[in-house]
């Protein structure tokens, strides 16, 4: 009986306490998958890792700057945007040199957070997650206030880690803009300390190799109304214009795009495990 007292203590600590983190360390590394959802749709690999130099100094903070490698390149280091991490916060630098909060990690369940983008999220879940080391992190569940649409929205940040959607880019929503990005491997001096294992890096983008039986949507050409098959299977159908410029989400299984004028379009079918598809329609 006292050994399950303690295994249900040890639970619990878990659930409310983490250990401080250092956010900008040299020796941290994310990798990332962006996915650009251009005509035709592409992904490419990314990584971050911060430079030990300070570039400015503001208010008591040094601010640092990122180095970014794209998929097999060099590493290129930019001093915009710079960051700065002090009690549990952490700052960005922009290139107007506008100084915004990206993470509070002090926040608690039901604390509100302002975003740069000038709306209030609230955090709607604190819990922890065990790394692949054994450490234990805070992580943090906040979701937009009187957003509409996106208010079903979740980002979730890791201690240490930053946001799993967009990590260096503030509050961003997905499917708002023309790519999306995701945190696939966080690593410490080349140590794996978490992996996203629901998110894969390919990106299905040849629409000829559809056969019959991956009919997405019919009809194709349509007038006004459009029908997706299997529309629940999907975590998210986007609709693009033919440069990829973002129009609108896809809500329902039966849509009416009588609004758009005549031409080719890209829908974006977001799949969980397994990435995205690309479905090319016309509207006569």
């Amino acid at each position: 009986m006292n050994n399950i007292w303690l295994v249900t203590l040890f639970c619990l600590c878990c659930e409310s306490t983490s250990i401080a983190q250092s956010f900008i360390n040299s020796d941290n590394e994310w990798e990332e998958c962006v996915f650009n959802f251009g005509a035709p749709p592409n992904n490419q690999i990314r990584n971050y890792k911060f430079i030990d130099t300070i570039v400015h100094q503001e208010d008591g903070l040094d601010f640092y700057p990122l180095e970014t490698k794209i998929d097999d390149g060099n590493w290129i280091t930019s001093n915009i945007p710079s960051f700065a991490e002090k009690e549990g916060k952490i700052y960005k630098r922009g290139p107007q040199n506008e100084i915004e909060l990206l993470y509070d990690f002090n926040l608690g369940l039901n604390d509100i957070f302002q975003s740069s983008y000038n709306f209030d999220q609230i955090v709607t879940k604190v819990d922890s997650i065990q790394l692949f080391n054994g450490e234990i992190r805070k992580r943090i569940k906040i979701s937009p206030v009187d957003l509409g649409y996106y208010e079903d929205e979740t980002i979730t940040w890791i201690d240490g880690i930053g946001a799993l959607e967009f990590p260096f880019r503030g509050i961003t929503y997905p499917n708002v803009i023309e790519s999306f990005d995701e945190i696939k491997i966080f690593k410490i001096a080349d140590t794996i300390l978490y992996e996203n294992l629901e998110i894969s890096c390919d990106i299905i983008d040849d629409i000829t190799e559809l056969s019959k039986e991956d009919l997405l949507v019919y009809p194709n050409p349509f007038i006004d109304e459009l029908f997706l098959y299997d529309f629940e299977k999907y975590s998210g159908v986007v609709l693009y214009n033919v440069n990829g410029g973002y129009i609108e989400n896809l809500k329902a299984a039966k849509t009416n795009l009588s609004h758009l004028n005549n031409g080719v379009f890209i829908l974006i079918f977001h799949i969980k495990n397994e990435g995205f598809k690309t479905y090319q329609i016309i509207k006569h």
